[in-house]
This record gives structure tokens, C-alpha cells and sequence, in this order.
């Protein structure tokens, strides 16, 4: 045994108290608070930490963390190397794993799974059946759910909203619509652009396809293009407005 339980508090938990040294982890160490062993499991290097709490079937396992305020509760499952804190929970029938890391005010319940080196931060939500992995990322007030899937090094923030059967991936960028199919996206020799609504995003700029239209040049002079990926982009803009937005 890695660990033992101290008695139950007001709260209706029980600290975790290592008995042996493992991972940063000395013998002695208090740990935060499970329901009971079924919570935690005794192999491996994982531990909970500072006030989180896991309980009701919830289990960590692997050399996963959970630590700060987070929650972990329902039939959650945390395993591998994922670490959930802040005041982030996960609960439902959620499962984190990989290097996965959910944090901040963030949400991941029902079926959702976040995997991978994939990040779920700030106030977003993930839930339903959606999946997010790979070196995805998800963040802001943005909503992944149903049948939703993001992955790759795909970005969704803002308040965006993800769903469906939606498919986000590659270099994609989506911070403000909502999306419910595959998310277009144009990989060009600089940067990606995505299709987001009635915005296109390049980088790190978006602005509505009148806005890139008209603007486009003076846009890419600012931001370091040469004058032939201005023209790239120019007429890429051009057939996005004329095969997609007209």
C-alpha cells in the first residue's frame, strides 16, 4: 500500500496520507480527499492533492494528478500522465487520460473524453459524446459536445460552439461560430486559414471576409508577409468569398 486514509471529516471524505515515498511524493504527506480507496488507486505514482476531492465512483489512477480545488466525482476516470486542477471537475462518465490536462473553471462531463496532450482550460465545456486529443485546445467560453470531435493542434475559444458531428482539426482556428460539420481550412505557406462562420481567421488576426476583402494587403504588410504569400492569401480570400460566403 501506497497509502492510508485518515479519518472521515465533516465533509464526509478522508485525507490521503502516504505511507511510502513515491514520485515527489514523501511518506508522511497529506494528500486531498477521496470517499475511499476506490477512489485512488494504490499502484503507480498518482496522487491527489492540496483540497481536490475525488469521490462517489470517480477513480485516478496511472501517474495522473488531481490537485488545487479540483473535482473528480460520478464514474469519472483520470489515468495515465493527465492532470486536472484550478477549479476544474470532471465528472459523469468522463474520462481524462494520456497527458491531458483540464484546468481553470473548465468543465469535462457525460461521455466526454479528453486525451492525448489535448487542453481544456479557462471556462470552456466539454461534454456529450465529444472527443478532444491530440495537441488540441479549448479554452474561453467555448462549448465542444455531441458528437463533436477536435484534435490535431486545433484551437477552439471565444464563444464558439462546437457540435454535432463537427470535426476540427489540423491548424484550424475556431473562435466564433458555431460549427455542426467539418470546419473548412485552407493550410497555405504561412499560416492556416479556417472558416469560421462569417469570419475568416489567419493566424492570429480575425475579421469578418469584408474586412480580409478589402484590407487583406495592408494586413499582411503589418504582419511580415512577402509580397508573393500576400498574394496567396489574397487570392485564397477571393475564392473562399466566391465559392463559400457569396
Amino acid at each position: 500500500m501506497k497509502y492510508k486514509l485518515s479519518e472521515r471529516e465533516k465533509n464526509g471524505l478522508c485525507r490521503v496520507i502516504a505511507l511510502k515515498d513515491f514520485g515527489y511524493i514523501k511518506a508522511g504527506d497529506i494528500g486531498g480527499y477521496v470517499e475511499g480507496e476506490h477512489n485512488l488507486s494504490q499502484e503507480d505514482k498518482c496522487w491527489i492533492y492540496n483540497n481536490a476531492k475525488v469521490f462517489e465512483n470517480a477513480r485516478v489512477s496511472g501517474d495522473a494528478e488531481v490537485f488545487e480545488n479540483a473535482r473528480v466525482f460520478g464514474d469519472a476516470r483520470v489515468s495515465g500522465d493527465a492532470r486536472v486542477s484550478g477549479d476544474a471537475e470532471v465528472f459523469g462518465d468522463a474520462e481524462v487520460f494520456g497527458d491531458a490536462e483540464v484546468f481553470g473553471n473548465a468543465r469535462v462531463f457525460e461521455n466526454a473524453r479528453v486525451s492525448g496532450g489535448a487542453e481544456v482550460f479557462e471556462n470552456a465545456r466539454v461534454f456529450g459524446d465529444a472527443r478532444v486529443s491530440g495537441d488540441a485546445e479549448v479554452f474561453g467560453n467555448a462549448r465542444v459536445f455531441g458528437n463533436a470531435r477536435v484534435f490535431g493542434n486545433a484551437r477552439v475559444f471565444g464563444n464558439a460552439r462546437v457540435f454535432g458531428n463537427a470535426r476540427v482539426f489540423g491548424n484550424a482556428i475556431i473562435k466564433h461560430g458555431q460549427h455542426t460539420k467539418t470546419v473548412k481550412t485552407f493550410q497555405l505557406s504561412k499560416h492556416c486559414i479556417t472558416l469560421d462562420g462569417d469570419y475568416l481567421n489567419i493566424g492570429c488576426q480575425s475579421y469578418n471576409i469584408k474586412h480580409w476583402l478589402e484590407h487583406y494587403e495592408e494586413i499582411g504588410k503589418k504582419a511580415g508577409y512577402t509580397a508573393e504569400e500576400i498574394e496567396e492569401y489574397g487570392k485564397t480570400i477571393r475564392f473562399i468569398f466566391g465559392t463559400f460566403m457569396k
